[in-house]
């Protein structure tokens, strides 16, 4: 059995090993900088500059130079066919993909000085295929930030923001 078990574990080394060159690769990637500037949410509105994003090894961009301009207040659509780069470009404003090539611009200041954990505190992004979690209407918002839980007040307002007082409503804080 041990000398069956040797040459199994031979005949797996091949995948291990391209496991490992995975491994190292990651391991050689550069460190994201965050700035220091703390961000405390948007005051006034998000500008896109000349905004292009190609993924690795891919020749064709994802997002190819988009400009636009949001108010704070606006509602905003955006539109495309599958694979049109609408979901990087989402990515890309919320800081979940670093800019290399363009500006994102918060309030009139580049994405990139602003501290990551506390920028990444004040924004959230739900995906066309998104989970829905069975629980308390308070749980399912503080899920991100569970220092919020018990701030009744901070959840409401941040319902109401949401135009979404309806469903304060309808189930209450700690409905489902």
């Amino acid at each position: 059995n041990a000398s069956k078990q040797f040459l199994i574990d031979i005949g797996n080394l091949p995948e291990r090993i391209a496991f490992a060159k995975d491994y190292f690769q990651f391991l050689d990637l550069k460190e994201e900088i965050s700035g220091g500037l703390e961000y405390s949410g948007l005051q006034d509105s998000i500008e896109v500059k000349n905004l292009s994003f190609n993924y690795p090894n891919c020749d064709n961009c994802a997002v190819s130079d988009v400009s636009f301009l949001i108010k704070k207040g606006e509602k905003i659509a955006v539109l495309g066919e599958n694979g049109s780069g609408k979901t990087t470009l989402s990515k890309l404003i919320l800081g979940l993909y670093p800019v290399t090539d363009g500006t994102v611009l918060y309030d009139k200041k580049d994405i990139s000085v602003y501290d990551k954990a506390s920028f990444l505190k004040t924004v959230s992004a739900i995906a066309q295929n998104f989970i829905s979690y069975n629980l308390p209407l308070r749980e399912n918002l503080a899920i991100s930030d569970i220092s919020r839980l018990t701030d009744d007040k901070d959840i409401k307002d941040t319902l109401i923001k949401s135009g979404l007082q309806n469903i304060l409503n309808e189930v209450g804080i700690d409905g489902e």
